[in-house]
């Protein structure tokens, strides 16, 4: 008995120690996979990462491109306004050259005072009135200041009305009109004074006028010399241009000015 009881007992523990080892393994194992799911968690973490950091990389980029794109549509959608104000004021002025002279009009005290309004007026198939005015300096500048318009009837009297003050208007023929303007023009070109920017462009409002229809001839300057006189919207800069083309073109003491310094300067 007290063998088979030592037997006995050895044997319980023996499976005692085996259940351990056994429960021991299996805690080990279990515990192997939840560590590499751990290790693999992080790398996922890490990926993802990777990813967003392209992915942010990648979005600063489009939007740099995008920038860039943006800048380069804005140049150019400048540069076709340009082209498109440039063409649309031919066109008009095309349109309004076939129309039927409305007005044509220059100051009666043109040679007096020394510089004034060409106004030339056409109509137009919308009933408006295409209206060139070209600022006709026949001391010396030729023509200063050209722009074009396109206005109601009333409208163009209330702005010849406002110009009544300081000088009165007088009907001339197209033709006479057409080469007063080109004549100032050439006088001046004679002095190295180039006409307004716009000049050949406007001119065309005169259509098929032949300036050479009018004989007159007109003389320029004033006391047989080039007459400078600056207006309010001269700059300095501008002024000195004027006057170092005219001591180039008719040397000291061939031509006079008058300028008038605004208060400050």
């Amino acid at each position: 008995m007290p063998a088979l009881l030592a037997h006995s007992m050895f044997d319980a523990s023996l499976r005692t120690k085996l259940s351990v080892s056994v429960l021991a393994q299996r805690k080990i194992e279990s515990a192997r996979p939840r560590k590499h799911g751990l290790f693999l968690r992080a790398e996922e973490k890490m990926r993802l990462y990777g990813q967003t950091l392209a992915m942010a990389g990648a979005a600063q980029r489009q939007r740099k491109l995008a920038a860039k794109a943006a800048r380069r549509k804005v140049v150019v959608a400048g540069k076709k306004k340009l082209e498109v104000s440039s063409a649309s004021l031919v066109g008009r002025i095309r349109v309004a050259s076939k129309g039927p002279f409305v007005r044509c009009l220059m100051p009666s005290t043109l040679f007096d005072i020394g510089i004034g309004h060409v106004i030339v007026a056409r109509l137009l198939p919308s009933g408006l009135l295409g209206c060139a005015y070209f600022l006709v300096d026949v001391f010396c500048l030729g023509i200063k200041d050209v722009f074009y318009v396109e206005i109601g009837e009333n409208e163009l009297r209330s702005r010849l009305a406002e110009q009544f003050d300081a000088q009165s208007f007088i009907e001339v023929e197209p033709a006479r009109a057409r080469k007063l303007i080109r004549d100032a023009a050439a006088y001046a070109a004679g002095l190295g004074l180039p006409a307004a920017k716009d000049t050949p462009a406007i001119e065309a409002i005169f259509g098929d006028v032949d300036a050479g229809a009018c004989s007159d001839a007109f003389t320029f300057g004033k006391d047989g010399k080039p007459f400078f006189m600056n207006g309010p919207n001269d700059t300095p800069a501008r002024i000195r241009a004027i006057t170092q083309a005219l001591e180039e073109s008719c040397g000291t003491g061939g031509w006079d000015y008058l300028v008038e310094v605004a208060p400050g300067l």
